[in-house]
């Protein structure tokens, strides 16, 4: 293992080791700690913290660095903390977990992907050139944006400080870019974050701090972006200096990256689309999908999800409707929960009424679409699915009893396909809530089919 990522949920795991799959490194992610992931190149651990309480999330990501320690490999990864670009989650205490655990000199943070429309300038992150308090993400049922300032996140949910550079300083002079880090290194400020736009940024943020002797020691973190650029920068230095690139791969590490081309199509070609974000993105991806005559769309009851028994009703209802129209009419099947705004506000005080918090009524709704999913995938032998919303996602592969998917290639800026292993292993897409265009889920689709188009 060279790279070892450490996610907070399955969705971002996945999207951030594809960066390093399509790089050509052999790249798993693990949803448990100790499976499989052995003879990759780069393995990313989902510790499905996002929606825990603070303490928790510490300690998963503790438990992954220390693993990580214990393992006596002759040389150490690179590590990487990815949280999400729109600071959804623990971020501070996780950080604070990578920190103390692993002690480096710094924490070097960029939370921006440029790609999927996220950049931070002036410490301000922005979704497609809006703040993100104003943009969509405010209306999230589980973490809304309140606040765009990177800072405060920070300050709120970490002990240790920071320090912002700006994009002036980090395209200015080089020497005087050193001499600023070099100055925050002597005063004792673990966690550098750095203003990004443009990929141009995060290659230039990667290259600011190679191995070597007094060479400061450092842990990444940020969302995808900066881990494509690291990787990319590491995959560099390896073929111009291998002595001090400071990991050795294998000779995977230099093979053409993998492609969607390499999907295999079996005789049951039917499509599960589950789709559990309420995220208003991943409501008009499902409109368009829906449109399509190859594809059946059924919604699930969410407010009968909340109770035992009217829950087993609602999911021998949609287990009997979906796998009667795969058996005779052959066609893709959509499932999904109501996304309209006041049917989630409903279904919240429902909830609430009966004791449930938000986070509590989310995990009831993605369990049981994660069981329904899999009792549908077993019985009538699916072989491809579209995964939207990483708890919903997560919650399909824990009831399948997957606990690696092999990376492969994206559908789309942030969108990647993989596979568990084995000779009947599964082919997965999986999406982030508010990744994607309009016609991702559509382009999905016709991806596990016959490849991209």
């Amino acid at each position: 293992m060279n790279f070892a990522v450490i996610a907070d949920d399955l969705t971002g795991a996945n999207d951030t080791g594809v960066q390093m799959a399509r790089q050509g490194l052999a790249t798993s992610v693990l949803l448990e700690l100790k499976t499989g992931g052995g003879k990759q190149e780069a393995v990313v651990f989902d510790t499905d913290s996002r929606s825990l309480p603070p303490l928790e999330a510490y300690q998963k990501v503790k438990d992954v660095c220390l693993f990580l320690g214990r393992r006596g490999e002759a040389s150490s990864p690179v590590i990487y903390k990815k949280f999400d670009s729109t600071l959804r989650g623990n971020i501070g205490s996780e950080l604070d977990a990578v920190y103390e655990t692993l002690q480096p000199d710094f924490v070097v943070i960029a939370p921006s992907f440029p790609r999927v429309g996220r950049t931070l300038a002036d410490g301000i992150v922005y979704v497609n050139g809006m703040p993100l308090h104003e943009t969509e993400m405010a209306c999230d049922p589980k973490h809304p944006a309140t606040e765009s300032a990177f800072s405060a996140i920070l300050e709120r949910q970490s002990r240790y400080p920071a320090a912002l550079i700006s994009l002036e300083q980090l395209r200015g002079e080089r020497a005087a870019l050193d001499e600023l880090i070099a100055g925050y290194r002597q005063s004792g400020i673990p966690y550098l974050v750095f203003d990004a736009e443009r990929e141009e940024d995060l290659a230039l943020i990667a290259s600011l701090f190679p191995e070597g002797p007094g060479r400061p020691k450092v842990v990444w973190a940020g969302s995808a972006g900066l881990a494509g650029a690291l990787t990319g920068q590491i995959l560099r230095s390896l073929r111009e200096a291998p002595e001090q690139a400071g990991v050795v791969l294998n000779k995977s590490g230099n093979k053409q990256a993998a492609s969607c081309d390499n999907v295999v199509y079996y005789d049951t070609n039917c499509v599960l689309i589950v789709v559990g974000s309420v995220n208003p993105w991943s409501r008009r991806q499902l409109t368009e999908l829906v449109k399509e005559d190859s594809v059946s769309a059924i919604v699930v009851e969410s407010d009968k999800l909340l109770f035992p028994s009217s829950c087993e009703m609602e999911l021998n209802r949609v287990r009997e409707l979906v796998t009667g129209i795969i058996s005779r009419e052959g066609k893709h099947v959509a499932l999904y929960t109501s996304g309209d705004p006041d049917e989630v506000d409903r279904v919240r005080k429902l909830g609430r009424a009966s004791g449930l918090s938000a986070t509590e009524v989310g995990k009831r709704i993605s369990a049981a679409l994660g069981r329904v999913a899999a009792d549908i995938i077993a019985e009538c032998g699916i072989r491809h699915m579209v995964l939207t919303g990483g708890d919903t996602a997560k919650q399909v592969c824990r009831h399948l009893s997957d606990v690696e998917i092999k990376l492969i290639d994206e559908v789309e800026n942030g969108v990647p396909l993989g596979r568990t292993p084995g000779e009947s292993g599964r082919y997965i897409i999986t999406k982030a809530g508010a990744f994607g265009s309009d016609q991702v889920l559509v382009r999905s689709v016709k991806a596990l089919q016959k490849g991209v188009t």
